[in-house]
């Protein structure tokens, strides 16, 4: 088979075009999620901005305990509507029984089952020696004592 004869006059090679990108694909893209991380710590401030609720209160200037001395200045501040709640503060150790709890049903044992009949033939008698442990020969042998 012969090697086929390529040339420069065979090959055709067609305009180079880019597309142009829509100019809300490049510059100018639809915000749907924020353009800065969700969280972040400004260092030297007290403020650290955290997705989620702080309580704080109005009035808190100097007095760090006011929101726990006072209940009706507390305020709660949530940022970019994160949900947030309290959890319960749950210690088994601490909870106390208001009733006595039922006793347990009575446990009543099923009755046992009968075992099935079974007839077995006796088993006949035979007279045959007990066997001497040890034998005889295995005495003279290995002497005990």
């Amino acid at each position: 088979m012969p090697i086929p004869d390529i040339r420069l006059n065979n090959i055709r090679i067609r305009d180079v075009s880019i597309p142009e990108v829509p100019k809300w694909m490049s510059s100018d893209p639809p915000v749907a999620l924020p353009i800065f991380p969700p969280v972040t710590t400004e260092i030297g401030t007290p403020i650290v901005n955290i997705p989620g609720c702080v309580e704080a209160h109005r009035d808190n200037q100097e007095n760090v305990n006011l929101k726990n001395e006072d209940d009706k200045g507390t305020m709660t501040l949530c940022d970019a509507g994160t949900p947030s709640y309290n959890p319960i503060d749950y210690d088994a150790n601490k909870i106390k029984l208001e009733q006595e709890p039922p006793p347990p049903p009575a446990y009543k044992a099923p009755p046992k089952p009968e075992p099935p009949e079974t007839n077995t033939p006796a088993v006949p008698k035979t007279e045959a020696p007990m066997p001497e442990c040890p034998s005889r020969a295995q005495q003279l042998k290995h002497p005990v004592g």
